[in-house]
């Protein structure tokens, strides 16, 4: 019996297909190049001045900043996917994403630490372990067998490639879903923008034992919401792209198209005759439970205590007496 097989082109074809082996030395040069990217993006965009000679405003100056610093980053990124290919181990670029997300977690810890206790021993040694426990979970992210799954598990699901899943299929279960991630994830960038909490200016990085700052994004004001939202679109879009979620869509899409949907005017007349339903055994129930509260509180069946009206005599001011209950 001959069966048919479906080939899956390679510009979609999952990274999950690509030969194991070690992931370290691919996962740590992408991880230095986008770290650098960061790094390299705001010192590029804090170097072009905002005003002249003169001190006269540069026309454009802040977009020149923001398209400066958003192309050093994406490009930074687009090396770094480059830099995984020639790896062709699978779990690279989920190896990539997990390590530029511990270096930087660690790196925010480690500056908060030093910022708050570099004049101090017990500033110096937290500095100092937050930093080692960091190195050290990269290194068993990128060595360790459940690593290595974590690493495959986030280049399987695609969150470290541009691979679509099934895109001609449960198309519309999709557009709602991103329409919904990008009205909760947009509303929090504007609320960010809105705020005005963020820094005008430069927001820069001290790093720990080192005197001074870099510069880390420019007109933080702006560059912060607008990164919330490009990240918002990005996630919204890989949700739903990732294999399992995206099957969950399909299939949803699948049974609701075997809803049968009544037409207008059957709609009407049911709405009618529940709403009449409901009315009519209100009413009903009321009928009831007041015949029979009245009839169970008379002294003859004696079943319920008479109902008491309590009075209150007050004296008017004209000398009349005068009843409330």
């Amino acid at each position: 019996m001959a069966t048919a097989t479906e080939t899956i082109p390679s510009a979609i074809q999952p990274p999950a297909k690509m030969a194991a082996g070690s992931i370290l030395p691919g996962s740590l040069i992408g991880a230095v190049v986008v770290i650098a990217g960061v790094f390299a993006a705001g010192a590029v965009a804090s170097a072009i001045p905002l005003a002249a000679a003169d001190g006269k405003t540069v026309p454009f100056a802040e977009a020149y900043q923001i398209v400066a610093y958003l192309g050093v980053l994406f490009a930074s990124i687009f090396l770094a996917g480059k830099a995984a290919a020639v790896f062709a181990a699978n779990g690279v670029r989920g190896g990539i994403v997990a390590t530029v997300t511990i270096a930087l977690t660690a790196l925010f810890l480690a500056t908060g630490a030093w910022i708050n206790g570099s004049t101090t021993l017990f500033g110096q040694i937290a500095t100092g372990a937050i930093t080692a426990v960091g190195v050290f979970g990269i290194f068993h992210v990128l060595t360790s067998k459940p690593g290595l799954g974590w690493c495959r598990e986030i280049e399987s699901q695609g969150w470290a490639s541009l691979f679509t899943f099934k895109k001609n299929q449960g198309q519309k279960m999709r557009r709602y879903t991103m329409i919904g991630v990008l009205i909760v994830g947009c509303t929090g960038a504007l609320a960010l923008y809105e705020s005005g909490s963020l820094p005008v200016g430069t927001l820069g990085l001290t790093l720990p034992f080192v005197s001074g700052s870099v510069p880390l994004i420019p007109i933080a004001a702006i560059v912060l919401p607008l990164l919330v939202g490009l990240g918002t679109i990005w996630i919204a879009w890989r949700l739903t792209n990732m294999p399992t979620f995206g099957d969950f869509l399909i299939s949803t899409e699948a049974e609701m198209n075997k809803v049968s949907w009544v037409k207008r005017k059957q709609l009407i007349q049911d709405t009618i005759v529940v709403l009449v339903t409901v009315v009519v055994l209100t009413s009903f129930l009321l009928l009831i439970d007041l015949f029979w509260g009245w009839l169970l509180s008379r002294q003859i069946v004696g079943v319920l205590p008479p109902r008491q009206i309590d009075q209150q005599q007050t004296t008017t001011p004209d000398g009349g007496v005068k009843l409330e209950w």
